[in-house]
């Protein structure tokens, strides 16, 4: 049952205020708020052209908030909080506590800046969208009808903590595998497949697979050819232990293979490997395909999954998880690498 509301105020120059949870069975109720004076994080946006930007939408990113950018819109944001600008393209916040980011969308273009260099110049100035066209090959057979997406590459913010930014922009391949992506973060990122799988529950996976890097400038478009070298790995997952329902293979979280870091990798903490990850459905027997998986060392992920529960109908519970290393060698690219079992042992 719903339990009540709270009120938030909010005011140029002063700090946020919260009253006390009010109940649905109150009735008429009086509030009174005293507003403490706090500077603002205040700006300005401005167009490629350097005139004002009016009436864009300007979200402001802090840890532990989930900011999403679909198209030209942070609408579907939930807990972000969104200012718009005026006809002189100014916005304001109230001031965050601990580092943040800025992010900007319009029709003209995108924005962003942290915690450091925003206070410099209190401006953000949109560079104009970028645009992606390119192939998408497995093996030797162009990749029709595939996902494809793009992810920029935004890093982490200056004093190490995560400030979640998500834009996933799905397109689909012809029957040759071309397609294009408009709308293009104007920031180099990876481009690649989408592994799209419907789980137990009723959700979906989308796994980017076979990322390649995209260098990207503003206002330009820039071309790229995703996969294309790589064969076929299959397998299957051997279970140890009998889990009480029966697994449902067909619904059950793809498995997951990366690039097995090298010796400096670990040493250095890098991860070289990040943007280079594939993966692969199961059948109703538990055997998995994962495609065009060129050249080199990995190490495949398989994960277990149990049976929707009413506390958690969308991502299963997890029964258990194996992990296997392996090779893929220089072959012919129609020809599959079969690693085996892979065993994983229920919990």
């Amino acid at each position: 049952a719903y339990d009540g509301w709270k009120l938030r105020i909010e005011a140029p120059g002063h700090k946020p205020v919260e009253s006390r949870r009010i109940a649905p069975d109150e009735g008429t109720v009086v509030l009174d708020f005293a507003l403490e004076p706090q500077e603002d994080l205040a700006g300005v946006v401005l167009l490629p052209d350097g005139k004002a930007a009016a009436g864009v939408e300007v979200a402001l990113g802090t840890k532990g908030v989930y900011t999403s950018l679909q198209g030209t819109s942070f609408g579907n944001a939930h807990n972000t909080p969104i200012a718009r600008t005026d006809s002189e393209g100014r916005f304001f916040f109230p001031k965050p506590e601990g580092d943040y980011k800025l992010f900007a969308a319009a029709e003209a273009g995108f924005a962003e800046a942290d915690g450091v260099d925003f206070p410099k110049t209190k401006t953000l100035k949109l560079a104009p969208w970028a645009r992606i066209e390119g192939r998408v090959m497995i093996g030797k057979k162009p990749g029709a009808g595939e996902f494809v997406t793009f992810q920029p590459d935004l890093g982490r913010s200056r004093n190490g903590s995560q400030i979640m930014f998500g834009y996933n922009p799905e397109v689909r391949a012809d029957s040759e595998g071309r397609f294009v992506i408009e709308k293009v973060l104007p920031i180099s990122g990876y481009a690649g497949r989408v592994l799209i799988t419907t789980l137990t529950g009723s959700g979906q996976s989308h796994m980017p697979v076979g990322m390649t890097a995209v260098a990207i400038k503003p206002g330009e478009t820039s071309r790229v050819t995703i996969g294309g070298g790589g064969r076929p790995v299959v397998g299957r997952v051997v279970l140890d232990g009998q889990p009480e329902t029966p697994v449902d293979w067909a619904r059950n979280q793809p498995v997951r293979i990366r690039v097995k870091p090298g010796l400096l990798d670990g040493l250095f903490g890098r991860n070289t490997g990040a943007w280079r990850s594939y993966g692969g459905n199961f059948d109703q027997n538990g055997r998995f395909r994962a495609e065009d998986i060129p050249p080199g060392s990995y190490e495949v992920v398989a994960t277990v999954d149990g049976p929707p529960t009413v506390d958690r109908p969308v991502l299963a519970e997890q029964l258990g998880s194996g992990t296997l290393a392996f090779q893929v060698p220089a072959g012919d690219l129609d020809a599959p690498v079969d690693v085996g079992d892979v065993k994983v042992k229920i919990q």
